[in-house]
């Protein structure tokens, strides 16, 4: 079973929600995800997570952007997080 942890970062101001975010993913846990729920596609986010070892999916773009994040080695997150899950996916094309 995989935990998800909802963080919401719409009112946040830039750097906010990419400096709220980078905060939380250090205290995932294995089984553990955290679904982002923003403005906008945070780009910037996307390269950070890679960087350090996580990975993303966004699953929906309006009228909030949710983002999920988990481990990238986290077999448990992915199978419930990643493609080929329940969680649906943006329109192909639409995802960064």
């Amino acid at each position: 079973m995989v935990t998800e942890h909802v963080i919401d970062t719409r009112e946040l101001v830039p750097p906010e929600p990419l400096l709220a975010i980078m905060a939380a993913v250090r205290d995932l846990g294995s089984g553990e995800c955290i679904r982002m729920r923003h403005g906008r596609l945070p780009y910037p986010l996307f390269a950070s997570l890679a960087e350090i070892g996580f990975a993303y999916r966004v699953v929906a773009e309006t009228p909030v952007v949710e983002v999920l994040i988990w481990r990238a080695e986290d077999a448990a997150a992915e199978a419930v997080c990643g493609p080929g899950s329940a969680a649906p996916d943006v329109p192909p094309g639409r995802c960064p």
